[in-house]
């Protein structure tokens, strides 16, 4: 799969969560058993269209993975397990949280990840990201600081994953974007840069992101 998508997309520096440079973002989550969560992912449902979030799913919540992930990632903090499914070709925009952030892939899918350290001067050069394939079954921790957005589907029925952070991310500011002296926060817990051809931006995000907006191609 991974070299399809390599053949299909020459200008898009594509590797896989397994490969030594992953470490720089995050690293594959150690022992545990994630099969509860994809078993769940199995019957939701995709929208046919674009990207559903959800924060937090109840179904999920109680699962005891949950309680699991809690005590190993995040050292018993509470924590929301929610969804994100959907379809997504492009970057469009760049978050990331003052904490870890855990991804299940219950299919198959792209992340495109940067260094924080590579946002300079209210700019990231799109170039500077590199998408990872994730493959079904697979949890990976992202690390604090790590640029991130949607996950990318690689077949054509889309993508579905679990999300896991701490409880209130991702949730609305009270008194809304103008709250606060910082541009970037846009959500709880939630710093982002779009790039100029996206919904964040027309949603009032800052434009940050240099260059194209990357699509990849799945055929």
């Amino acid at each position: 799969m991974i070299d399809r998508l390599r053949s299909l997309n020459p200008g898009i520096r594509i590797l896989h969560c397994t490969e030594p440079d992953f470490e720089r973002f995050g690293r594959i989550v150690p022992a545990l058993d994630f099969s509860s969560f994809t078993a769940f992912l199995d019957g939701f449902p995709i929208p046919s269209d674009g990207v559903e979030y959800r924060a937090g799913v109840a179904e999920i919540e109680g699962l005891p993975l949950a309680a699991e992930i809690r005590r190993a990632v995040f050292g018993g903090l509470d924590i929301q397990a929610g969804t994100c499914a959907g379809h997504n070709g492009r970057m469009n925009a760049m978050e990331w949280h003052k904490s870890s952030e855990v991804v299940v892939a219950g299919t198959d899918l792209l992340l495109f990840l940067g260094l924080f350290s590579d946002y300079r001067d209210g700019r990231f050069p799109a170039s500077k990201a590199t998408a990872f394939f994730i493959p079904r079954g697979s949890a990976v921790e992202l690390y604090p600081l790590v640029m991130h957005f949607a996950p990318l589907n690689i077949h054509a029925g889309g993508f579905r994953a679990v999300i896991v952070l701490p409880r209130g991310t991702n949730l609305p500011l009270e008194g809304g974007l103008s709250a606060g002296s910082d541009r970037l926060l846009f959500a709880r817990n939630k710093w982002l840069i779009a790039h100029a051809d996206s919904k964040p931006a027309g949603a009032g995000a800052y434009v940050g992101i240099d260059g194209d907006n990357p699509e990849v191609r799945i055929d």
